[in-house]
């Protein structure tokens, strides 16, 4: 997972604003996630493709 870099200013927690779930094969994945815990799950689906892939050849 990468962060946008860019700081959320209306929010009292100095958090980043977005997370982006990112493969080294495929980029992005998806779309942005606010909140990181949010973005884990989708980063763990994807993985998982990524195995199940490589058992079924």
């Amino acid at each position: 997972m990468k962060s946008s870099g860019k700081r959320d200013l209306y929010s009292p927690c100095p958090g980043m604003t977005a997370f982006a779930v990112v493969c080294s094969e495929h980029d992005d994945v998806g779309s942005l996630h606010h909140v990181r815990t949010v973005a884990q799950p989708a980063a763990t689906a994807h993985r998982d493709e990524h195995r199940a892939a490589l058992t079924s050849r």
